[in-house]
């Protein structure tokens, strides 16, 4: 459907009779209470990514696809280079909203291995198949990401839609999230697993900010964040269309 849609800013202003309608159909859902099995840890997380900035290190990795009948409730990220340990732990909804950890304290110049563990009500998992050893080093070049491209922006009365490419280059490490500043003072900063997989040649981003006033310009700015720092920014400028009157029964 191409015509008659409208911006969302919060999931809330969703259709109520499209909101009743999802999910399992009511015949099924008292599968949803069901439990088949005893509870038990989960499974270890998969597919473990990393790299190296300044004395840290940035993982992320796919969550657990079994949670053991449990909700996995927090992740420990282990970096190890076989005489030096150190951990950090992260609760499951930080994860989600950001999908990386960044485990500090590391000593340049020496290789790490990561692995990561997931923890529900039952326990700890096992740990997870390491990732491709990473050596932090202080010797970056200081090189911040290039701005983004392609930026438009979308409005109707209260939100507006905006989408960019990701920058060309990233300079010395890769981008952990996006800084959105609107021109009435709010900065939005933009993180999830899009982003890390949104590289150079990679898929498109897309952001709605609301609560924005009706018939009013606004600009937005955004620029590409990394361990490194902040890059430049790109900016677009839009007007919001006038509210239209409530209609009276």
């Amino acid at each position: 459907m191409t015509s008659g849609n409208h911006i969302l800013a919060d999931p809330s202003k969703a259709p109520a009779d499209i909101v009743a309608a999802a999910g399992l159909e009511p015949r099924y859902r008292g599968l949803l209470d069901r439990t088949f099995a005893a509870r038990s840890v989960p499974e270890a997380p998969t597919r473990v990514g990393d790299f190296a900035a300044n004395g840290s290190a940035y993982v992320t990795w796919n969550p657990s696809y079994v949670d053991g009948g449990s909700p996995v409730t927090s992740y420990t990220v282990t970096a190890t280079n076989g005489t030096h340990t150190v951990s950090t732990t992260v609760p499951a909804a930080r994860f989600k909203r950001a999908a990386y950890a960044v485990v500090d304290g590391l000593t340049n110049g020496t290789p790490y291995t990561v692995t990561v563990t997931a923890r529900n009500r039952v326990g700890q998992s096992e740990r997870s198949s390491a990732a491709a050893p990473v050596t932090p080093t202080a010797d970056g070049s200081g090189t911040l990401p290039a701005a983004s491209t392609g930026v438009k922006a979308n409005a109707e009365a209260t939100a507006a839609r905006l989408s960019w490419t990701p920058p060309k280059t990233t300079g010395d490490t890769p981008v952990i999230g996006y800084r959105i500043t609107v021109s009435d003072g709010r900065a939005i900063t933009v993180t999830g697993r899009d982003v890390l997989v949104a590289q150079p040649r990679g898929k498109g981003m897309l952001r709605v900010i609301g609560k924005l006033r009706p018939a009013t310009a606004y600009t937005f700015s955004i620029a590409a964040l990394t361990a490194t720092g902040t890059g430049a920014s790109a900016e677009v400028s839009v007007t919001t269309s006038t509210a239209l009157p409530r209609s009276h029964s």
